[in-house]
């Protein structure tokens, strides 16, 4: 990898465990311009404008940051990845391990990317990001809720069980109404969240 490339969009996302929709079938690698990426089989590249990544990522890892990834990934995959990519960065991995990023950071990334290829998705995706999700299945539930034209359920909702306080996925706490999601998601984050599981059964 020559300085000025990096591992871009899907690919980079893998490196952080960020759940996708789809698994990339070629590597993707991004270039700050001028810089070009390479141009050869099995390798996707793009080009980004100088000054969106606060920093050129550097070796042995070749990185940008996650909320940078989060941006990334806009330029080539829809609204609705971004928003599971987004819910898992501000969530963290499960509901004991720290967010990857803030909403501030991918406030400020989606600011610098603007201009850039997929700006548009990153602003609608900000306000529909929520903290306290723990599976991408769980994110996707919510979208399908929030198409269908329902209220944003709440996350992470309280539910009183024989004294104990367990957490239902989603809910509407006014309403007495909760549910708990499972479902199939192709990447490695979705398989190790343990989204095959209800929250009951993992507490």
């Amino acid at each position: 990898m020559r300085p000025g490339r990096f591992l871009s969009r899907a690919t980079a996302a893998l490196a952080y465990d960020i759940p996708l929709l789809r698994e990339p079938r070629d590597l993707e690698v991004g270039a700050v311009r001028p810089m070009k990426p390479p141009e050869r089989r099995g390798i996707r590249g793009h080009q980004v404008r100088a000054g969106a990544l606060l920093e050129t990522p550097l070796e042995p890892l070749w990185l940008p940051s996650p909320a940078e990834v989060w941006a990334l990934l806009a330029g080539a995959y829809p609204l609705e990845q971004l928003i599971m990519a987004g819910d898992f960065l501000i969530s963290g991995r499960d509901r004991w391990a720290e967010p990857l990023c803030s909403i501030e950071e991918l406030t400020a990334t989606a600011r610098r990317f603007g201009g850039c290829s997929g700006s548009a998705k990153l602003v609608a995706a900000l306000p529909r990001l929520r903290t306290g999700v723990e599976s991408p299945a769980e994110s996707l539930t919510r979208l399908l809720i929030e198409n269908a034209g329902l209220p944003t359920p709440q996350t992470c909702c309280s539910v009183p069980v024989d004294g104990r306080v367990l957490h239902a996925d989603l809910g509407y706490p006014e309403w007495k109404t909760r549910s708990s999601t499972t479902a199939s998601i192709t990447s490695r984050a979705a398989s190790s969240s343990g989204a095959s599981t209800t929250p009951a059964e993992r507490r």
